[in-house]
């Protein structure tokens, strides 16, 4: 009897080392970032256009990997935040706060498949809504806040990524410098709200699990 079993076990080592460790094909994930971004809108005054604004972002994620691990698709839920200067009137300017809620897809082309993962480049397009929208005027103009609500309008974002990555065990975790675009691709507009379109980079910390 303990001669079968030392045959077992040392059989069983043996296939535990012949066996490769698996890679995984699909895994969830969270970021937070920063950035910068700028206005887009052509009837805004060009030198509300050139400022930069600060916009933050955060986000949680799910990769999936297809066509036997040759293509990644990484869908995202986002939400960020801008404050933009702009023209409020005639004679006073003001700032623009917003809060967009998002979904989006990228992709890439793995042509050695998962097992070179630490440089990436994601290229995808994506769907927001307007979680709120207030346009504050300059404190000195005596003139009030106006508060555009929720869902105002909705929109079409065109996101690109390019990350690197450090395998820790079973996780991944590193930066990505990403890229997104918000134009005059709009629907669901809500009368008498003004839209503000926007292009914008950020520097990200992500985490999979």
């Amino acid at each position: 009897m303990k001669s079968t079993i030392c045959i077992l076990l040392v059989t069983l080592s043996f296939t535990g080392f012949a066996q490769k460790p698996t890679k995984p094909t699909s895994e969830g994930g969270i970021l937070v970032g920063i950035g910068y971004s700028g206005l887009l809108n052509s009837n805004i005054n060009s030198y509300y256009k050139k400022i930069t604004n600060n916009h933050f972002e955060s986000a949680v994620f799910y990769r999936k990997n297809y066509l036997n691990n040759k293509l990644t698709i990484k869908y995202e839920y986002n939400q960020k935040a801008f404050t933009s200067k702009f023209q409020f009137n005639e004679t006073n300017h003001g700032i623009a706060e917003q809060g967009l809620m998002g979904f989006s897809a990228k992709w890439k082309y793995n042509k050695n498949g998962i097992d070179k993962r630490n440089f990436e480049l994601l290229l995808g397009a994506g769907l927001y809504t307007i979680l709120g929208q207030r346009r504050v005027p300059d404190p000195f103009s005596g003139l009030q806040e106006i508060d555009d609500g929720y869902f105002s309008y909705c929109g079409v974002s065109f996101d690109f990524e390019f990350s690197y990555g450090i395998p820790l065990d079973k996780y991944t975790v590193g930066a990505a410098w990403r890229f997104s675009i918000l134009p005059n691709l709009t629907f669901f507009n809500r009368n008498n709200v003004p839209e503000f379109y926007h292009a914008g980079s950020s520097i990200a910390i992500y985490s999979t699990f």
